[in-house]
């Protein structure tokens, strides 16, 4: 097993991601079992093993964008449905100076 990029190690330990991450774990596993796939025939669907299935559905891993889509294209779903990020609000931008400034 290879060691983490700097990148990667800095995600994990973000609050937010790992939330995201738990939350997309729960939804594929929820997805899975109505459709009563095993870890191992959705990880087979999508070209990966039945650890790395079991990994996302417990939040453990930063998931790239391809397979959520890779995801939702196995399961027969929309992304939406994998991922809902409507219940996490963006942080605000800080406010400009009468300049146009952003103030920091």
């Amino acid at each position: 097993m290879t060691e983490p990029s700097k990148k990667e190690a800095m995600e994990r330990r973000d609050p937010l991601v790992q939330e995201v991450a738990r939350e997309l774990g729960k939804n594929v596993r929820a997805l899975r079992k109505d459709q009563k796939l095993s870890q191992e025939r959705l990880g087979y669907m999508i070209g990966t093993g039945h650890s790395r299935i079991s990994n996302i559905e417990r939040g453990l891993v930063v998931i790239r964008l391809s397979d959520i889509v890779k995801l939702a294209e196995a399961l027969g779903v929309r992304l939406e449905e994998i991922i809902d990020l409507s219940a996490f609000d963006p942080v605000e931008p800080p406010a400009a100076d009468p300049a146009g400034h952003a103030q920091l």
